[in-house]
């Protein structure tokens, strides 16, 4: 939850000339061999989905990397399923 918040932070935040940009993906859980995916949004419904490892990216059809827009990162689904699902939430 904590790099989702940064992340989206960093969409909002004025950023300098000399700021490189930092991109995100769309996380591929198979491919994030180090990640502990205790908050992973395609495999326990958690706040995670983006990463800014390229290399762990889903890719399209045509094999680019798919970048994150900022409800991505921001995750809307997962909003919505803590909203749905209040009383499981809670426990």
């Amino acid at each position: 939850m904590k790099k989702i918040l940064q992340a989206f932070k960093k969409l909002f935040t004025k950023k300098d000339k000399e700021t490189k940009e930092e991109i995100y993906y769309i996380c591929d859980p198979d491919k994030a061999a180090e990640c502990s995916k205790a908050g992973c949004w395609y495999l326990y419904h958690g706040p995670c989905k983006c990463t800014s490892k390229k290399s762990q990216a889903k890719t399209d059809e045509h094999g680019r990397c798919i970048v994150a827009t900022a409800m991505d990162i921001w995750n809307e689904e997962f909003r919505e399923y803590c909203l749905q699902n209040a009383d499981i939430m809670k426990e």
